[in-house]
């Protein structure tokens, strides 16, 4: 049995170099009309089209001060999902989960939304060393892992997270 996190969690890390966070839009139920905004940091995008092209939401994004020209690369199709990589100069930053707040209702379709579904660090390790682990849910800290060693097997960080979560399993997934 798995340990779904809420939408609203991020799971950070500390102590590591070559990290990006990402970050998922989801547009869900077809809709034909509708706006959001993306606020990170106290910034906060103009409307943004349901089908903004990743291009354009890329341009958006880097308009922000707090993320800059280069420092987010946008990927997905326009009107369905968008994959976020905050890279280069927020490459080695705990960015937190985006808020997205619908600014013009979406219409058309079948129940549309839009929503961020998590945040996801890469964390490319330097071969040794240790790393640690943070859970927020929201912008509140649920708590922080003893030093994880770097090469550690998938059940020692769930381990570690089970820990500070307070269950007793958690579905944890390893990308190639």
């Amino acid at each position: 049995m798995g340990f779904d996190l809420p939408s609203s969690t991020s799971v950070l890390h500390s102590g590591v170099t070559g990290a990006s966070a990402k970050q998922w839009i989801e547009i869900v139920g077809a809709p034909t009309g509708g706006q959001f905004t993306l606020s990170l940091w106290g910034y906060t995008t103009p409307p943004i089209p349901w089908n903004v092209t990743t291009a354009n939401l890329q341009n958006i994004l880097e308009g922000l001060p707090c993320i800059g020209t280069g420092n987010v690369l946008v990927a997905g199709t326009a009107g369905v999902g968008y994959s976020l990589t905050f890279r280069v100069g927020l490459a080695n930053v705990n960015v937190p989960l985006m808020t997205l707040a619908v600014v013009s209702p979406f219409t058309g379709g079948t129940s549309p939304a839009a929503y961020i579904t998590y945040n996801r660090q890469t964390i490319t390790p330097p071969g040794s060393g240790t790393y640690t682990l943070s859970v927020y849910n929201g912008a509140t800290l649920v708590g922080t892992t003893a030093a994880i060693a770097f090469g550690a097997s998938i059940s020692a960080i769930v381990t570690a997270l089970n820990l500070i979560l307070g269950v007793t399993a958690i579905a944890l997934f390893h990308d190639n």
